[in-house]
C-alpha cells in the first residue's frame, strides 16, 4: 500500500504565492523533477513530478489562496519521500498556517531536526485496567465456545481467527488478545462465536457500516471488526454531530489495524488521527517488553481514552448483550 502525505494551508499573500511557485520551480530543477505551471481562471500554482512511482505533488491555490492536497509516494525510493518533506518545509514560511500529516512520519522528524529547541512531546495518560479487564488479559477469560457447525464458516474465518501474530517482527501487540476480546463481546447473546459473515450482517443491517470481507487482507477485516465493536461498546465524548462521532470510531479502528498490520488509511481527521499516531509511537517507546496480552489491553483501553472515548455504562465487559 502507498504511503501518503496530506497537506493543507492558506498563503499569507499573492506575493507569497508567486514566491512559492518560483521556489518550487527552482527545487524541481535542482532535483531533476519535471514540473508544470497552472494558471487557470480559479486555480494558480505548479505541479511537480518527483518520481515515476510517485504521484504528482501539487501546489495549486484557489482565489482565496487556499491549498488542500495529498500525494502517495507508493513504490518510489524513501529518498523521494524525504525530498517532498524537505520541499514542504521550504515553502512553509509562505503560509499563514501549513498543516501536514505524513503517514511515514518523516515530516515530524524533519521539523524537530530543524527546530530542536521547539521539540514537542506528547505525554499520554496510561489507563489503569480494572480488575476484570486485567483478569481478562492475563487469563484470556471468556465464553470460548465452539463455532456453531450450522453457521456458514468460510475460508476467511480460518485465515483471520487463526492468526496468532501481527505482521511485525517482533510483534508489537498480542493480536489474539484484542481481536478475540472484540469477537467475544459481539457474540454475547448467541450460542456460538460469530463468524465474519455474521458480523458483516450485523454491521451492515443494524449499524449501516461497511464491513470488508477480502481474503488476504486481514488489516481491512480488523478495521471493520474494531469499528463495529466501538459502535456497540464505546461512547464518543464531545462529538458535535454524528459525522464527528463516526469519524472518531473509524480513527480508533484504523489505529488498531495500523498497530497490528501497518495499515495506513485516509486522514479522517487531522487532529485526532495525528494524536492517535503519536500515542502509539510513544506507547511503543515506553514499553520495550514483549507483546503480552496485558500490555496489549492497556494499549487498547488507553487508545479509547486518547480519542476521548469511553466504555458504555451498559453492554461492556459482559454486563449485557449489545
Amino acid at each position: 500500500m502507498g504511503v501518503t502525505i496530506f497537506y493543507k494551508g492558506t498563503l499569507k499573500s499573492i506575493e507569497d504565492r508567486e514566491a512559492l511557485i518560483e521556489k518550487v520551480k527552482v527545487f524541481c530543477a535542482e532535483q531533476g523533477w519535471p514540473y508544470e505551471e497552472i494558471d487557470e481562471a480559479r486555480k494558480i500554482g505548479v505541479w511537480a513530478d518527483p518520481h515515476p512511482e510517485s504521484e504528482s505533488l501539487g501546489f495549486v491555490f484557489d482565489g482565496k489562496l487556499r491549498m488542500d492536497g495529498f500525494t502517495k509516494t507508493a513504490f518510489a525510493p524513501d529518498e523521494i519521500h524525504g525530498r517532498i518533506v524537505e520541499l514542504l518545509y521550504a515553502v512553509k514560511p509562505h503560509f499563514k498556517r501549513l498543516t501536514v500529516l505524513d503517514e511515514a512520519e518523516m515530516w515530524d522528524d524533519y521539523v524537530e531536526r530543524m527546530n530542536p529547541s521547539k521539540k514537542k512531546t506528547f505525554v499520554y495518560k496510561e489507563i489503569e485496567l480494572t480488575e476484570q479487564q486485567r483478569r481478562e488479559a492475563e487469563t484470556n477469560e471468556g465464553s470460548e465456545v465452539e463455532v456453531d457447525p450450522r453457521s456458514a464458516r468460510q475460508e476467511i474465518d480460518t485465515e483471520f481467527w487463526g492468526m496468532t501474530e501481527d505482521w511485525y517482527d517482533p510483534p508489537h501487540f498480542s493480536l489474539p488478545a484484542i481481536r478475540d476480546k472484540m469477537r467475544r463481546d459481539l457474540s454475547q447473546g448467541n450460542r456460538h462465536l460469530l463468524t465474519i459473515a455474521e458480523l458483516k450482517e450485523i454491521a451492515e443491517s443494524k449499524r449501516g457500516q461497511y464491513f470488508e470481507v477480502r481474503p488476504g487482507a486481514p488489516e481491512m477485516t480488523m478495521m471493520s471488526l474494531a469499528e463495529l465493536w466501538a459502535s456497540e461498546y464505546a461512547v464518543v465524548k464531545g462529538a458535535r454531530s454524528r459525522q464527528s462521532r463516526d469519524l472518531r470510531l473509524v480513527i480508533f479502528a484504523s489505529m488498531l489495524s495500523n498497530a497490528f498490520f501497518g495499515l495506513f488509511g485516509g486522514m479522517y481527521d487531522r487532529n485526532w488521527h495525528r494524536k492517535a499516531f503519536l500515542f502509539k509511537d510513544e506507547f511503543l517507546d515506553r514499553h520495550k517488553d514483549s507483546a503480552t496480552p496485558l500490555r496489549s489491553m492497556i494499549f487498547f483501553y488507553s487508545l479509547l481514552d486518547v480519542l476521548n472515548m469511553e466504555l458504555k455504562e451498559t453492554g461492556k465487559e459482559g454486563d449485557s448483550s449489545p
